[in-house]
């Protein structure tokens, strides 16, 4: 009986520390999720039903110092939220009534910076929220997305051109698709 207890405890803070270096969290309609973790680094997974769609994929911003966000990791707060909302368009294109629903997850860190995944039905979206005190450059902001090899995906690609900065459009070229 008592090696019964010992273990589940030993189970229960297992599973604790490992639960608190990272947070799920599930769209409205629960067949999409993302796993945030954020132990030594901050990066993300995003499943949909039972299939990971991105691996884990590291997120961060460089500081004109060489300064990372990631550096010392130290989680203040975290929260999901839910949202529901109807925006009614002004000047409606394809719909005049757009609706946003989502659930977000806010990172707060001791850093002074804070971040947002929200997860909608249909895809995920992350911010990154600065808090420091004086203004800031940032040297390089790091993006790295690890797709599923030998799987198809819809992307822009922007054809740098001879006259125009390679900048040009904001992404309103067509999409293709790539096998990665």
């Amino acid at each position: 009986m008592r090696i019964l207890l010992l273990l589940r405890i030993f189970f229960n803070l297992f599973t604790r520390l490992y639960a608190a270096d990272s947070v799920v969290v599930h769209s409205p309609d629960k067949k999409g999720s993302v796993s945030v973790y954020y132990k030594d680094k901050i990066t993300y997974t995003i499943n949909y039903g039972e299939e990971t769609i991105l691996q884990p994929s590291l997120i961060d911003l460089v500081l004109e110092n060489g300064q990372r966000l990631s550096d010392d990791l130290k989680l203040l707060k975290k929260s999901i939220t839910s949202h529901d909302e109807k925006i009614i368009s002004s000047v409606p294109e394809k719909k005049k009534v757009i609706i946003n629903n989502y659930n977000e997850l806010t990172l707060q860190f001791r850093q002074p910076y804070t971040i947002l995944f929200r997860v909608y039905n249909d895809g995920v979206a992350y911010r990154i929220i600065t808090r420091f005190k004086d203004s800031i450059t940032i040297k390089n902001e790091v993006a790295l997305f690890n797709f599923n090899p030998n799987k198809k995906v819809l992307l822009p690609i922007v054809e740098p051109r001879k006259d125009e900065d390679r900048f040009h459009t904001s992404f309103e070229e067509l999409y293709q698709l790539k096998l990665i």
